[in-house]
């Protein structure tokens, strides 16, 4: 059954374009691009909320545990920026 990979899959995957994103809206806010920064954080930030719900269908492992704990730190980036 395949199921595990594919959903360890489409969880790194959300987390690393979660991370992408946050990185590209501290760019833009670098360069003054404040509608870019906040459309980048809304899109990090709907990442990890799917990243969370796919951990929760997945179930929970080593690999999951890791990707919930760095999912922890953006969060609260890309919380913290949106606040």
């Amino acid at each position: 059954d395949g199921r595990p990979l594919v959903a360890g899959a489409l969880c790194k995957h959300l987390l690393l374009q979660a991370t992408a994103d946050s990185r590209k809206a501290a760019e833009a806010l670098e360069e003054h691009r404040y509608g870019e920064e906040i459309a980048r954080l809304r899109a990090a930030s709907g990442c990890l909320e799917r990243f969370r719900e796919a951990v929760k269908a997945a179930g929970s492992s080593a690999v999951f545990i890791d990707l919930q704990n760095q999912a922890s730190s953006l969060s609260t980036t890309v919380a913290r920026s949106l606040a």
